[in-house]
């Protein structure tokens, strides 16, 4: 896997390295204990792949959103009726934990991912990206 920071640092290269893989290697595994194994080796269509692929990299970052908006009560539709003050106190927890910046700061800074599987049999590749990134 590949990751490139965003132009304000390195925090979600450094979630997205860690977490990304995890994530992916999840939900292969997942649907490879659901596959049929009687032939000794579990095999997925390609198609099967590349939804895991997408539904592992879209949970990913879905939930990089869904630890900020969970900070506010009542989620999104609940900002508009805070000042930006409010928000900002929320966000800006310097003097306490900072677990909130910290989870912020993920959404601000953002990457790009590129993703590369290969089967045991070498006779298929997969590659999904999450950003502006491209592979050739």
């Amino acid at each position: 896997m590949g990751f490139d920071p965003g132009h304000l640092g390195d925090a979600t290269v450094e979630h997205t390295a860690y977490h990304l893989p995890i994530i992916v290697t999840e939900h292969l595994e997942k649907h490879l204990s659901a596959a049929d194994c009687s032939s000794g080796a579990a095999v997925l269509e390609p198609e099967t792949v590349r939804g895991i692929l997408s539904v592992a990299i879209t949970s990913f970052d879905e939930a990089i959103a869904g630890d900020v908006l969970d900070l506010f009560p009542g989620g999104l539709e609940s900002l508009s009726s805070r000042t930006d003050e409010e928000i900002a106190a929320v966000i800006n927890d310097f003097e306490g934990s900072g677990v909130n910046y910290k989870k912020a700061k993920l959404c601000m800074y953002g990457t790009t991912a590129l993703v590369a599987l290969v089967d045991p049999s070498h006779e298929n590749l997969w590659v999904a990206s999450l950003g502006d990134c491209e592979a050739g």
